[in-house]
This record gives structure tokens, C-alpha cells and sequence, in this order.
């Protein structure tokens, strides 16, 4: 049985999972690198501190998301939905279409400024407020295609 392909926005979902785990990590190491400047306050110390604040951090988050975008793949079959993510622990989730029983179509920030959707979809097996699978880096016309197909159970 051959399924459909969802066609997944690898370059734009590359620069939203980057960009999100680069503003994190400058974010959280941006307190530590401060006071550690103020510390040593010789202003070569502050400067490589600070640099390597805003270098290093982000330069493993876009590392990170280049590899992770690679295993992504969402595949619709007839009667199912294969979701494949992960790159440490690989993630291979079958999710029957007739078990589906809402989805949530989602966009932030990022996601608004490249065009692109989330979607999370919620089965009867679904525990509390955690969705089954999300599918994200889908742009408009993968959403719609995907939602009405979903939508027909």
C-alpha cells in the first residue's frame, strides 16, 4: 500500500527551528556571559565572553535543527498516518485516521513570518492536553490537503 507523501518545508522549517533554539539559548546564556563580564571587567574578557554568547550558542541550534530537519516525514496512507522524526532517538508513530479525534491548526511567530503551519493532532489515546503527533514546517497548500483528508473521519 503506497501512501502520499506530506511535503514538508525543510529550508523554511530549518530556519524557524533555528531561529527559536538561537533566540533560546542567547536568552538563557545571556545572564551567565553578563556577569561574568562583570566580573573581569578587562574588556577582552567581556568582549569574548559576550561574543561567545552570541556565537556559539546559536551556531549549535542551527547545527542541530540542519540535522533534525533531515529525519522529518509525514506520510498519509488510506486508512493511517506515519509520522518519522529524530535524530538521537528516532521517533516512527502510526496514528489511525479513524482514532483521530481533533486537530489544531497552529502558527507562531516564526512560523507567520516564513508562511508556515503546525499542526497537532489529538487522538481518543491522547493523554490531557498532549497532542498524539505535531506536524510542523507545512505550508499552506500541505495544510489544507492534509486537513481535508483528516477532516473527512
Amino acid at each position: 500500500m503506497t501512501g502520499k507523501e506530506i511535503i514538508v518545508r525543510k529550508d523554511l522549517l530549518f530556519q524557524q527551528l533555528g531561529s527559536y533554539l538561537a533566540l533560546l539559548s542567547v536568552v538563557f546564556t545571556l545572564p551567565f556571559a553578563l556577569s561574568l563580564a562583570l566580573e573581569y571587567a578587562d574588556f577582552g574578557t567581556v568582549l569574548l565572553v559576550v561574543v561567545s554568547c552570541f556565537v556559539v550558542p546559536p551556531f549549535f541550534a542551527y547545527f542541530w535543527a540542519f540535522f533534525y530537519v533531515r529525519t522529518v516525514q509525514y506520510t498519509l496512507y488510506k486508512n493511517r498516518l506515519e509520522v518519522e522524526q529524530g535524530i538521537l532517538f528516532k521517533v516512527h508513530k502510526n496514528i489511525p485516521l479513524n482514532k483521530i479525534t481533533h486537530i489544531l491548526v497552529m502558527e507562531g511567530p516564526f512560523e507567520r513570518a516564513l508562511g508556515l503551519k503546525s499542526i497537532k493532532i489529538y487522538t481518543a489515546g491522547s493523554t490531557g492536553s498532549r497532542p498524539a503527533a505535531v506536524l510542523r514546517g507545512l505550508d499552506q497548500e500541505s495544510k489544507e490537503g492534509l486537513v481535508s483528508a483528516l477532516g473527512r473521519f
